[in-house]
């Protein structure tokens, strides 16, 4: 069995069921739905539910609902991700405000056992979502009580991102992030449910394969979802009936993000799609691709034809073309692009340039703009992905935030190597608290250094602690920060989409005196999630510490969980992973019956490893990871997953930002 196929054939019949229900419909969306349509189509989505018969798309968002009128009344489609009985009734209620439609099908990814209620309710009541039903039907009468209006609800489990052949994300839980410490109980709830849809849409995966799982975890909340998983009566029946027969296993690793922030903080990006994840907006809505600006070279062509700005992306029916993206070193990358540009232009009978020996950016770049003649309009439009993938390489590589990006690095080896030398005698906060105040002078911003301390933190872990002094220097350093960020956005007419900024000026402070006050109210909540964070693989044995051992001949180097894991998993003599906890119906340990010896079960056992990133994952992880698995010689399949591809202003948003509070 070919794992990805099995997993590409699911979501494959998972969108084949939803496009059955689609033909003479008019389509509300979710941006979760939208963004998992938008890899399975590679950037086709809208043409895709088009050709599938819909007769208009729209997004399904509260902000907009309202005035969405649409000229068809006769059957509304609608595909949510969302979790909430609730939700359902008060978007219909929205949608009927503006139009009369005949019918409603609602396609949800959410199990009927997983679907929240705001009251307790019998499991007769859930089956089949037969009270959510009756509650919908009763709403529409009410609105129009002399209309027959018919209503259907279908699950279909579509949760999966297939970016490439070693890698996928899950939309729908893209903001599934492990909390630093315990959250409120409402919060909790909110959590737990979560999970709860996470896991029955796992089983619905693994239903589909036709599959045992051995479960494993690292991480507080991954044992959590690794026993709600193990627990699931769906579950345990579709193991007990495998049980015994010749099917295929699979090595379910789960691992918490918040364990590593490290990864996600960092400004290593030799992969190429990290350093774009950096640079480049997101995608207005999706957590996965990022906004390609295609103005420069399309707008010469089409200057006199009135049009809708709408971005390229990445998102590509052609997985290699991401693989590349990710695994390949940066010249790597530019020759690819490179080639594609020329066979490009040479299917149209333009002349072929001559390659050189080394491409760069600005020979990418100047090629590029030839597509602003109007006599290679058609090659832009039959040709339009690879050129915005291309166009996306070329923006990102030349883009002055390289500078920062570089500076950023450099601060993080150095860093690295202080806090490993020196350990407790460190002085690294002091140095931190210094390029703080200078910020503007290096032109970096507050979110860039936030995500530094997030990194520097995350590294020393519990086994180095920093001075009181170092730390109330830094404290003061980052209040002035905040202070001084909340009077220049203040006054600044320019509001960008920066959370930073965002929530500063949500906390409506205007006189001086208040913005000292929150301003020593913010950095006293930095210091204590940065010391939550050091403190996230307390207890660990294996994977404690995240940097390798010093050595005179050799710079100290970082080396993630995910590596670490993947090197002890694949390695032959199979050393003991104490932090690897098993979760499976089975023990991790096992007796054979004719010598009586124990037989310890390993995830490497089976012929594939599903490691899912709980919190989100780094194309540049993506990258060390394989060139790991090139290394060793393994019978089994690795595949990397997680919520969401990250990047550093995510952790800083995720983590710090949203904990601030007037």
């Amino acid at each position: 069995m070919n794992f990805i196929d099995e997993v590409e054939k699911f979501t494959h019949k998972c969108w084949k069921s939803i496009f059955m229900e689609i033909h003479e419909a008019v389509v509300f969306i979710d941006s979760a739905a939208t963004e998992c349509l938008h890899w399975h189509t590679g950037d086709q989505g809208y043409l895709v539910l088009k050709t599938a018969g819909a007769l208009s798309v729209h997004e399904l968002a509260t902000y907009n609902l309202r005035n969405v009128k649409d000229i068809n009344d006769g059957k509304a489609v609608i595909i949510s991700t969302s979790a909430y009985a609730d939700f359902y009734e008060y978007i219909i209620k929205m949608i009927m405000e503006q139009n009369t439609f005949k019918s409603y099908t609602i396609i949800t990814t959410v199990h009927y056992r997983t679907m929240n209620y705001d009251n307790s309710i019998s499991n007769k009541e859930i089956k089949n979502y037969t009270k959510m039903k009756e509650d919908l039907q009763s709403s529409i009468n009410s609105k129009n009580p002399m209309q027959n209006v018919s209503i259907d609800i279908i699950y279909i489990p579509i949760f999966i991102s297939l970016l490439t052949r070693s890698l996928f994300t899950t939309p729908p839980f893209a903001n599934l992030m492990p909390p630093i410490h315990i959250p409120e109980p409402n919060k909790i709830k909110e959590t737990e449910l979560y999970i709860n849809h996470f896991v029955s849409s796992l089983e619905s995966l693994f239903h589909h394969l036709d599959i045992t799982e051995d479960i494993y975890s690292i991480g507080k909340c991954s044992d959590y979802i690794a026993e709600t998983l193990k627990n699931l009566p769906a579950a345990i029946k579709r193991r007990s009936k495998l049980n015994g027969a010749s099917g295929s296993r699979i090595s379910l690793i789960l691992i918490d993000r918040t364990l590593d922030l490290c990864a996600a903080t960092s400004h290593d990006t030799s992969s190429v799609l990290s350093r774009m994840l950096c640079i480049l907006p997101h995608l207005p809505n999706h957590t996965n691709d990022i906004a390609v600006n295609m103005n420069p070279i399309v707008c010469g062509s089409m200057i006199d034809a009135p049009f809708t700005e709408i971005p390229g992306c990445l998102a590509t029916t052609d997985k290699s073309l991401i693989d590349i993206l990710i695994s390949k070193k940066q010249q790597a990358v530019l020759v690819t692009a490179n080639h594609l540009l020329q066979n490009i232009l040479t299917s149209k009978g333009s002349p072929k340039s001559k390659i050189s020996t080394r491409v760069s950016v600005h020979s990418l770049e100047k090629q590029m703009y030839k597509f602003q003649d109007k006599n290679e309009i058609y090659s832009t439009l039959e040709s339009s992905k690879q050129l915005q993938i291309i166009w996306a390489i070329v923006q990102s590589l030349k883009s002055d935030k390289n500078t920062q990006i570089e500076l950023l690095l450099s601060i993080e080896k150095l860093v690295s190597q202080n806090v490993a030398v020196s350990r407790d005698s460190s002085s690294v906060l002091t140095q931190l608290s210094n390029i703080i105040k200078t910020r503007h002078d290096r032109k970096l911003d507050t979110e860039n250094l936030l995500a530094l301390l997030i990194y520097v933190y995350a590294l020393a872990g519990t086994e180095i602690h920093f001075s009181p002094a170092q730390e109330q220097l830094l404290e003061e350093s980052l209040s002035m920060a905040v202070y001084e960020d909340i009077k220049v956005f203040n006054e600044s007419t320019d509001i960008t989409n920066g959370v930073y900024q965002q929530i500063l000026l949500l906390l409506g402070v205007t006189d001086d005196e208040s913005a000292k006050e929150i301003s020593i109210k913010t950095a006293k909540h930095f210091i204590t999630m940065l010391h939550d964070i050091a403190k996230k693989r307390e207890g660990l044995r294996n994977y404690v510490s995240l940097v390798s051992d010093p050595h005179p001949s050799e710079m100290v180097q970082y080396i993630s969980i995910l590596e670490q894991l993947v090197k002890d998993i694949i390695n032959p003599k199979r050393p003991k992973i104490h932090d690897l906890h098993a979760k499976s119906m089975h023990s991790s340990i096992s007796f054979n019956l004719f010598s009586k010896s124990k037989i310890e079960h390993h995830p490497a056992n089976n012929p594939w490893i599903l490691i899912y990133v709980v919190g989100g994952i780094t194309p540049e992880e993506s990258r060390k990871v394989q060139e790991i698995i090139s290394t060793y010689k393994t019978n089994c399949s690795i595949t990397l997953a997680g919520s969401r591809l990250l990047n550093p202003s995510d952790i800083v948003n995720e983590i710090l930002l949203m904990g601030i509070k007037n």
